[in-house]
């Protein structure tokens, strides 16, 4: 196992201790280590010819299970939280490399049982990729433009607890990777395929606490949110075009746990320019560096942080670069108190990354 790995899951197990303080740093610890075997799903068709092999991982997690000390814990029934040291190769070594991430993550269990449970696991972290775009000496790599990325994975798993402290899992997978757009060429690599491994719990498993959840007031509030960001270009230049952001939204406390809104968007792209230079012959006017929509989102809450999808449709001010009709946002929320908050953000259109976005945000009844 190289050396940068074992250094990874130690800087695992140093983070997880600060969770330590009111408790045995042992209780409710697990160490995991599972293998993964993938294949590569291209995003277009070249790709296809680089891929000489499916790809493999190796993994080490440290992860701590909840025990109910909140309102949280027990509305979603007792989730664990972790990070992962993940060592993968990427199906072509001499054009991709391979890579390293470190991906915190979260795990929602379902369908449990004393010894059997089916868990749904949630990621998003750093990698590095060993290889990446060069004009010179790495032509052929137009998936990965620079060698930090962000990496993101799903999982669907079922784990067999065999004695009281290992257990087996098994599995299928999801794992996506690129930098966001803020380096070109950005088409990113995605990864399907199956996990296993064993388990082992270090220290003794807490009891549980129960009780009654106190039921919930429904409420709304309206946002209002100014988000700022980058973006390169897609003719590979190097400079790095401002992007920022309003949006207004009227937001619904459909529960605790989920939220609805609907709102309005502007947006300005300071790459406009440039860009119609290379794909669209018509005259470049100033008011094209605008666009404007309105949107629907739908946002999942846990204690302080929110995780938001939004779906829009332009309106008014339409996108003059491609000629998008609608775009989409992915938004991790933190609340800093009952009035402001901050997220980060991604505006997508569809599966096409455009930029991401960082933003702080103040909400009113």
């Amino acid at each position: 196992m190289p050396n940068q790995f074992r250094h990874l899951f130690l800087s695992c197990l140093i983070l997880l201790g600060v969770n330590g303080l009111s408790q045995s740093f042992t209780d409710d610890l697990r160490i995991s280590g599972n293998y993964h075997c993938g294949l590569v799903v291209p995003e277009y068709n070249n790709f296809t010819y680089l891929v000489e092999k499916n790809t493999q991982a190796f993994e080490l997690t440290a992860s701590k299970q909840t025990t109910g000390k909140n309102i949280w814990e027990k509305l979603y029934n007792y989730p664990s939280y972790g990070i992962s040291a993940y060592y993968s190769t990427l199906g072509n070594d001499r054009v991709h490399g391979r890579e390293f991430a470190i991906v915190p993550f979260a795990v929602f269990h379902y369908l449990k049982t004393d010894r059997f449970h089916i868990d749904q696991e949630i990621g998003i972290g750093f990698g590095y990729v060993t290889k990446c775009f060069d004009p010179q000496t790495n032509f052929e790599n137009v998936a990965v433009g620079s060698h930090l990325n962000c990496h993101f994975t799903m999982r669907l798993g079922m784990h067999y607890q065999f004695t009281p402290k290992f257990d087996f899992g098994t599995g299928i997978g999801f794992s996506h990777f690129s930098n966001g757009n803020l380096q070109e060429p950005n088409e990113g690599i995605n990864v399907v395929g199956l996990y296993a491994g064993i388990s082992y719990l270090i220290g003794k498993a807490s009891e549980k606490e129960m009780g009654e959840i106190e039921p919930y007031k429904k409420d709304h509030v309206f946002d209002f949110v100014y988000s700022f960001g980058g973006k390169h270009t897609r003719s590979l230049q190097s400079n790095i075009y401002m992007t920022s952001s309003i949006a207004l939204e009227y937001k619904y406390f459909a529960s605790r746990a989920f939220h609805m809104g609907i709102g309005t968007d502007l947006f300005y792209d300071s790459s406009t320019k440039i860009e119609m230079q290379t794909t669209n012959p018509i005259p470049y006017e100033k008011s094209y560096a605008w666009s404007s929509g309105i949107h629907i989102s739908q946002e999942l809450i846990y204690n302080q942080i929110s995780l938001i999808v939004q779906e829009g449709i332009y309106v008014g001010l339409t996108d003059k670069i491609n000629g998008h009709h609608i775009y989409n946002r992915g938004i991790i929320k933190y609340n800093l108190s009952d009035r402001f908050f901050v997220s980060m953000a991604m505006k997508t259109h569809l599966h096409i990354l455009d930029y991401p976005e960082l933003g702080i945000g103040i909400n009113w009844k």
